[in-house]
């Protein structure tokens, strides 16, 4: 896949502004992100949409996103006030995008706005703020409390996207736990996630593992993420081989597509 020149600028805009840069310096991240919208390009081939990113982080999906979908309204949505300065630089261009601080858990819109909610690491993280005094299954309800609102906001056969949404078998969650380096309070199986989704009404289109070769690899030092960068078009062709092996189980990731089912069962 090829990289655009005005893609690119955008990944230099975050680069020379500082903003979370062991994730916008990687191509490989980038490649993955291309990918990932070329999966919305197929569910809708029109550009004029109401697409809401969900837990946007920095923005740098959400700009690449409006990149992509010129004609679209955009709105991204996170939690916390760290992410203000990357927002007002993306809004500084005067783009059609809407940055919101909001709990995913109570957003902010009417029912039926959105034709597509897309995430990019979200589910998670719902109830990390208070982990160490949440049980197992309080957590499940804090999750499902953010699957409903998704289900509200969108509109009737609306898709929800999730990305990188952390696989509990995934060898590299087990090495960061290991040596004590992050690694994700909560992660899934493929029967969780699934159960959550189809309880609350969505209707599963796909769910793949994804990404057996991490991403983020500048965390190893600028060297070997420089190497990296230089072959991310090469590791990414073998991250693809590696998947159809049965080794994919250990796979860090899953995506998944789901359809809003056009009614929401009482609780």
């Amino acid at each position: 896949m090829k990289i655009s020149k005005s893609i690119k600028e955008i990944q230099t805009l975050f680069i020379k502004n500082k903003i979370n840069t062991k994730q916008t310096r990687s191509n490989l991240y980038l490649l993955r992100t291309l990918q990932i919208i070329e999966k919305v390009k197929t569910l809708y081939p029109s550009n004029n949409l109401r697409i809401l990113d969900l837990g946007c982080g920095y923005g740098y999906n959400t700009r690449i996103l409006s990149c992509l979908f010129p004609e679209s309204k955009i709105t991204g949505v996170d939690y916390g006030n760290d992410c203000k300065k990357a927002w007002d630089l993306i809004q500084k261009k005067g783009l059609k995008i809407k940055f919101i601080n909001s709990d995913a858990r109570k957003l902010p819109f009417n029912n039926n706005s959105f034709d597509i909610v897309i995430s990019w690491g979200l589910l998670e993280h719902i109830g990390e703020e208070k982990i160490n005094k949440i049980t197992y299954k309080e957590k499940q309800l804090e999750e499902e409390k953010c699957v409903r609102e998704v289900h509200r906001v969108l509109k009737p056969n609306g898709y929800f996207m999730l990305n990188y949404l952390p696989n509990k078998f995934s060898y590299i969650e087990f090495i960061t736990n290991h040596f004590e380096t992050y690694s994700h309070p909560k992660k899934f199986t493929k029967k969780e996630i699934y159960s959550l989704l189809k309880k609350n009404d969505f209707q599963l289109i796909d769910i793949s593992r994804v990404h057996f070769l991490p991403s983020i690899y500048y965390v190893m030092g600028n060297v070997i993420g420089n190497i990296f960068n230089k072959y991310s078009k090469l590791i990414n062709f073998l991250d693809k081989l590696l998947l159809y092996l049965p080794i994919s189980f250990l796979a860090q990731d899953f995506e998944i597509v789901v359809k809003k089912e056009n009614y929401l069962r009482k609780k």
